[in-house]
């Protein structure tokens, strides 16, 4: 779905070996992880990682899926191994996932009370005790299934919450359409028990917005007041001199680190709004200028609904047991900035997906998603769905249309969109006095597959004379060239979401990446005109299919003409 513009990625396949794969390319790119894996119930399926499997085993099955297509085994509570089976699952996922985030980036992760206390442990050993968010976990109010009715019943579920370095996470202002929203707060207050009156020394330099004058004596009247001790003098719009003020501050620790702060220094309050300045009012009432922050999550979450059941149904879609879109909306909001990436390594029915649209579309950011999904078929799916991937692919374009025709709907003096809504006089919107972009609600989807490279089994003593003409391309029979770009770019660490281009130049077949940053030709019996056009372009990287060059005498010499018309470039051959 707008597969050549959008930035969001549809994954298929076993999350580890996707993990894997996003290693290099996302290393510290992605600033939030949601994940809602499998419960443990006893009733659930999840992956196998045998890391231990016979050569036999392995080659056998080198596609790892088994009859049904999939690498998921139920785990019963008769299991001996009931819980290490379910914990090695995460952990090695866990471990790969931090290599992702960024420095402040935030992983988070949805669990019950079976297997809370024991996935709090793994947390604590990848991310670190220190870097558990307010003690670690969030509570949603989820009232959904409640259980214990002989004793307590169980109204909830957890969010554990861990940052790769807590003393980096930032968040987003409160309202993300005001990026630099500010406002002034007072900082004095009438003289009570809560805020005891003390002085604090204002420096010479402070603005004034009143005018100049010497004042003494007493700032304001009655129960809000603010004493003078000596004199204030105002010259040039500043505070002459300094001078010590008495007064009930209700940010004292604050407005005196403000005070004595240089120039490179931030400051910021309980609420986590930045201090800006101190100044002066006409009345000579000090106050502070500060930017908008954000409010932090309270520890329950009780105002998001008990299920998504809801929200799928209104696509007209149905999967058992989904999230609400309100609560992932709200750690969204909260966690991710509005130019950041989100990643779903459990994506289920694509609650995350959706949700990062609809944040977008509220503030008008430009956040990506990459969902990852196993095709699995162990959940019960309506007839017109194969696998869960399927649901939550067909979810991401049924919510992707909606949620663009009610941006369309909300723009001022603008026609209802006629025909494809993705197209492009319809992704922008001309008012008077700017261009409002609509949000990406695109998706490329992207499958894990075996090698594109042929298996090669023999060693070169066991090679018989008629098997040679088997080795002349070491390309897979069934691959596509869109197969082998996509291998080139995991391979070189290249963002999986640029833009990609087709052209035809000399008869062949040539994709470009991102303007210049990769060119690819995966075509027989390349021309050296082909070259040597690709060779003025000047593309940072280009690669070829080795079968591609017809002889060694071929490949010598488009290496030859790289260095002569283009020496920077860096060359590939498959």
């Amino acid at each position: 779905m707008d597969f050549e513009n959008t930035k969001n990625l549809y994954i298929e396949g076993d999350n580890l070996d996707a993990l894997k794969l996003l290693q290099e390319t996302y290393l510290g790119k992605v600033k939030m992880i949601y994940i809602d894996p499998p419960y443990n119930t006893g009733n659930d399926f999840i992956y196998e990682d045998d890391f231990t499997a016979e050569k036999e085993a392995y080659q056998s099955g080198s596609g790892e899926r088994d009859e049904e297509g999939n690498r998921m085994i139920a785990n019963t509570e008769s299991n001996g191994r009931f819980h290490s089976d379910w914990l090695s699952m995460m952990y090695a996922r866990i471990r790969l996932c931090r290599n992702v985030l960024e420095e402040g980036g935030v992983c988070l992760i949805s669990c019950d009370d079976r297997e809370e206390a024991n996935l709090r442990k793994v947390c604590d050993e990848v991310f670190g005790e220190g870097n558990r968010l307010d003690r670690g976990s969030m509570i949603w109010k989820s009232a959904c299934s409640p259980r214990g009715f002989n004793h307590v019943i169980k109204d909830h579920e957890f969010i554990l919450a861990y940052a790769r370095n807590i003393d980096l996470v930032d968040y987003d202002t409160a309202d993300s359409s005001k990026e630099d929203e500010f406002f002034d707060g007072q900082l004095w207050i009438a003289r009570t028990a809560a805020n005891p009156v003390c002085r604090i020394t204002f420096p010479a330099g402070i603005r004034s917005e009143g005018p100049d004058r010497t004042l003494k004596g007493s700032i304001g009247s009655g129960r809000t007041i603010i004493d003078i001790i000596g004199e204030l003098k105002i010259e040039s719009g500043k505070t002459a001199a300094p001078v010590v003020l008495e007064g009930s501050w209700p940010s004292k620790n604050q407005l005196i680190e403000s005070l004595s702060k240089r120039d490179n220094d931030e400051v910021y309050d309980t609420k986590g709004q930045k201090w800006v300045e101190v100044f002066l009012t006409a009345s000579n009432f000090p106050i502070v200028s500060k930017v908008r922050g954000r409010m932090a999550i309270r520890s329950i979450i009780d105002d998001c609904g008990n299920t998504g059941t809801p929200d799928l149904k209104s696509l007209g879609l149905e999967y058992s047991h989904p999230k609400p879109k309100a609560l992932i909306e709200k750690l969204v909001e909260q966690f991710s900035k509005r130019n950041s990436i989100v990643l779903d390594f459990f994506a289920g029915s694509s609650t995350t997906a959706e949700s990062v649209m609809r944040i977008n579309c509220k503030d008008g950011g430009d956040r990506r998603f990459i969902m990852v999904q196993l095709p699995d078929t162990s959940e019960t799916l309506s007839k017109e769905f194969n696998t869960l991937a399927d649901v939550g692919k067909e979810r991401i374009r049924r919510a992707g249309k909606k949620i663009l025709s009610e941006w369309r709907a909300k723009q001022a003096k603008e026609k209802p969109a006629q025909g494809d809504l993705l197209s492009p006089e319809n992704l922008k919107l001309k008012t008077e006095n700017s261009v409002a972009t609509a949000p990406d609600v695109g998706f490329r989807v992207l499958k894990i597959d075996a090698s594109n490279m042929k298996d090669v089994y023999y060693a070169p003593e066991d090679v018989k004379q008629d098997q040679l003409e088997f080795h002349t391309d070491n390309i897979k029979d069934d691959r596509t060239p869109e197969d082998l770009l996509f291998q080139v770019l995991v391979d070189w660490g290249v963002d999986l979401t640029l833009p990609i281009a087709g052209e035809t130049i000399a008869n062949k077949k040539v994709f470009f990446v991102d303007g210049d940053a990769l060119a690819a030709c995966f075509d027989p019996q390349i021309s050296e005109d082909l070259v040597k056009e690709l060779a003025r372009r000047k593309p940072l990287r280009a690669v070829f299919r080795d079968s591609g060059f017809g002889d060694d005498s071929m490949k010598i010499n488009i290496e030859q003409i790289f260095k002569l018309l283009s020496p920077g470039t860096e060359l590939k051959s498959l």
